[in-house]
């Protein structure tokens, strides 16, 4: 409860700074044309307290534990984006061109994929996590 009521109350004082200034605040998350406003999550596999997203010997220097974790979520995509996309203003955003995925897939570093396998920082570290980013701040 505390967090949804950090977020109103943070929400009416941009809402009243902004309406001070002569602007509107929208926080929905798409307006008109723009690509809209949503959010993304690094998810990562841990056990004993160490990270197994990566496997420099696996393919994309994934793990298999990141291999299945991924193709679930890829798998149940479209019924996930549908939590994470909780609206029919949210289910805007999910288009082409639009930087969130609106197509089934994962890459590497790839800006229009709903899941984005991260690169490490230093060349031949192993994976640490990857991006969702097919929902917005509307989920729950």
């Amino acid at each position: 409860m505390r967090a949804i009521d950090k977020y109103y109350i943070a929400k009416e004082i941009v809402a009243c700074y902004f309406k001070k200034k002569g602007f509107n605040a929208c926080f929905l998350p798409k307006v008109v044309k723009d690509c809209g406003n949503g959010a993304h999550a690094h998810l990562s596999i841990w056990k004993d307290k160490q990270n197994h997203m990566g496997n420099i010997n696996g393919k994309y220097g994934l793990s298999e534990d990141a291999n299945h974790f991924m193709a679930g979520i890829l798998k149940h995509l479209c019924a996930l984006v549908h939590f994470m996309c909780p609206s029919a203003n949210s289910l805007r955003r999910i288009k082409p061109n639009g930087f969130c995925g609106a197509y089934r897939y994962w890459g590497r570093e790839n800006r229009e994929a709903p899941m984005k396998l991260v690169t490490p920082i230093r060349p031949g570290d192993p994976v640490t996590n990857f991006e969702l980013k097919s929902f917005d701040n509307t989920s729950n």
